[in-house]
């Protein structure tokens, strides 16, 4: 989660091979990975995520947020068209 909030693209790569647990946190309604790099406008790990099988419509429990609505509400118009395009 850390690697997607800082944008650190080949940490969240190297996660990913070593087949990190790419929807922790979906069961619960707690924030995903996804939702942490749709916040931040990371459209890089985005893709990484989604190619790794990230749910793309995962709701948090605080309000039901998706990482689109995250992604758009914070105006990051490249996040928010890859999520669109999922």
């Amino acid at each position: 989660m850390l690697a997607c909030r800082y944008g650190e693209g080949p940490i969240v790569r190297l996660l990913l091979d070593a087949k990190a647990e790419v929807d922790a946190g979906v069961e619960e309604g707690l924030q995903t990975a996804l939702h942490t790099a749709a916040g931040n406008g990371y459209a890089d790990i985005m893709r990484m995520l989604l190619d790794g099988g990230a749910t793309v419509d995962a709701l948090r429990i605080d309000g039901g947020h998706t990482p689109l609505l995250l992604a758009a509400d914070a105006g990051f118009e490249e996040a928010t068209q890859v999520l669109s395009r999922s």
